[in-house]
């Protein structure tokens, strides 16, 4: 935006902006509805496509998507794109199960893609929202609240919030190199942090608190990259570590057990049993 000096000076104190007077696209969605998908265990939805575009914003919980024959990994902060005629269905995990916002709207025309689709078919239409998650979940949960809503002008609210909400999706996929990029230095701050810490790292909480990113985000980020969780992540490193001083050194398993971050031995047995198929000890004269 352009500084203003229509109504009086500037100061330093106030500054007035001009907002940019020529538009980018013609966009006159009409919402077809909107609504919330609760929480529910072993929830399944079956196989289906549409004549209109339908988006979804996952609120919280994690689950899967089947798009167009493309199989995705679903978190907290994710918005996934339905384009008209094209075959989906997603479903929860059982341990943290999908909350969902929804809408679908039609009369989607963009240049150079099919009536009804808001990404091209070859592109992704799975995106993260990372920082903007907070934005995102508001402008979902208010065209929710607004299509319930008997109050004067809910239309024109619902009209307003669905074309703000498409065109907040359409500028994050404009800047979808850079998101991109901006998700690979996520997950490599997060890999890092583990390589240089593991030792010292109790629990994936404390590895999002330190790099600011929920449990289910960073989750997500280590599914899409390496394929695993983090929490396999790091007890594999802690197992690594286990493993080599075990072979190298004398020392006894309770104190390899607090070198590789595992204050309880027994425990630690448990866990090297359970990845090595043998207990530490077995591991030293077996191998």
């Amino acid at each position: 935006m352009r500084k203003s000096t229509i109504h009086r000076p500037n100061t330093t104190e106030r500054t007035h902006y001009i907002p940019r007077k020529t538009p980018e696209i013609s966009l006159h969605p009409r919402l077809l509805y909107a609504g919330v998908l609760k929480r529910s265990a072993k929830w399944r939805e079956e196989p289906h496509s549409h004549a209109f575009l339908e988006v979804m914003f996952i609120k919280s919980g994690s689950g899967e998507a089947i798009v167009g024959g493309k199989r995705h990994t679903l978190a907290g902060g994710d918005i996934l794109i339905h384009n008209a005629r094209t075959p989906h269905n997603e479903f929860s995990s059982e341990r943290d199960p999908l909350e969902i916002y929804f809408f679908a709207a039609e009369k989607i025309e963009l240049s150079g893609l099919p009536k009804g689709h808001l990404v091209a078919p070859e592109k992704t239409n799975l995106l993260h929202t990372g920082e903007d998650a907070d934005t995102f979940a508001f402008y979902f949960s208010a065209l929710v609240k607004e299509s319930q809503s008997e109050a004067h002008m809910a239309k024109e609210m619902t009209e307003s919030l669905t074309r703000a909400t498409l065109i907040m999706i359409l500028r994050l996929l404009m800047s979808d190199s850079e998101q991109y990029l901006k998700i690979n230095r996520l997950y490599f701050r997060a890999k890092t942090y583990i390589d240089e810490h593991f030792a010292n790292i109790n629990s994936v909480e404390e590895i999002c608190r330190v790099q600011h990113i929920s449990s289910y985000y960073l989750t997500h980020l280590f599914k899409s990259h390496s394929g695993t969780t983090p929490l396999r992540y790091l007890i594999g490193r802690k197992l690594e570590l286990a493993k080599r001083l075990l072979k190298t050194t004398s020392l006894p398993v309770r104190e390899i057990a607090q070198d590789c971050g595992w204050e309880d031995a027994a425990y630690f047995s448990k866990v090297f049993k359970a990845h090595e198929k043998v207990t530490p000890l077995e591991y030293r004269t077996v191998t």
